[in-house]
């Protein structure tokens, strides 16, 4: 059963079962409104799931879905909740595209979505994915924060889509609001200090990336410095952290610190 959790005025939680990462078992189903209601990101493909959420609903007159972005765990059940609902679909255009979804409003960085007599701000916050929103409202000091950091775990940054120097300009530009809650996609509310811890962690991993591609001396894969950078790790967690730290090592190529070798491999820059 899905519990509706109140975290502010306007702003209540429901963790929905998702196929999502662990830690995480759940993704944020963010109730914004009161009377009018838009659902953030409505993400179980699980029929049980998606009939709790409504069932959690009742009563309630959900005007619009929000999506975040494109992943699966976040988009699941947006069609379900549209035919149970009628509720318009906001997006981005691009998350829209990868979604496959047809958006009944196209939301770009910077407009303002009306929710509930309540303005919000769309902020583009690419890096994990594109076209990955969050929604700032100004007054209330709250970001409703999508994949830009959990409250479970981390924010996996996977190539192709990950990019890490945009992902750290995506946290730069949220820490710069000051907001006062921050509403992740999985896991509880969280304090603004989330946004410093998040930019800190990932400066130690590509410290750590660029101390062991040192160390190893010649080409060498991503998989291959895992246990150097991470410690050791059951296999399936492995292969998630080979592609976390290849978005690192990509970080490093782009300055100059590090060179891609053939066979996917990389090396530490010639000086």
């Amino acid at each position: 059963m899905i519990r509706v959790e109140p975290v502010a005025p306007g702003v209540a939680r429901a963790p929905v079962p998702t196929p999502t990462l662990p830690p995480a078992t759940t993704t944020n189903a963010w109730l914004l409104g009161d009377d009018e209601i838009v659902v953030v990101d409505p993400g179980s493909p699980w029929p049980e799931a998606q009939a709790d959420l409504a069932g959690a609903l009742t009563g309630k007159h959900v005007s619009a879905i929000f999506l975040t972005h494109a992943h699966a765990d976040h988009m699941g059940g947006v069609q379900d909740l549209r035919r149970r609902t009628g509720a318009a679909l906001w997006a981005h255009p691009r998350a829209a595209a990868d979604a496959g979804l047809r958006a009944d409003r196209l939301v770009h960085d910077n407009d303002t979505v009306l929710i509930d007599g309540v303005p919000w701000q769309a902020l583009l916050t690419e890096g994990h994915a594109p076209g990955h929103l969050c929604l700032w409202d100004a007054t209330a000091r709250v970001l409703v924060a999508g994949d830009l950091v959990a409250g479970e775990g981390t924010i996996l940054l996977a190539p192709p889509e990950g990019h890490l120097g945009t992902y750290l300009d995506s946290l730069r530009r949220a820490r710069a609001l000051q907001p006062a809650l921050v509403l992740p996609a999985h896991g509880p509310a969280l304090g603004p200090e989330v946004l410093d811890q998040y930019l800190a962690h990932r400066a130690r991993r590509t410290d750590a990336a660029r101390a062991a591609l040192a160390a190893h001396g010649g080409p060498v894969r991503p998989a291959d410095l895992v246990p150097a950078v991470y410690g050791p790790l059951p296999d399936e967690i492995a292969v998630i952290a080979a592609l976390q730290l290849q978005v690192h090592l990509d970080a490093l190529v782009e300055a100059g610190e590090a060179a891609a070798a053939p066979g996917g491999a990389y090396r530490a820059a010639r000086r």
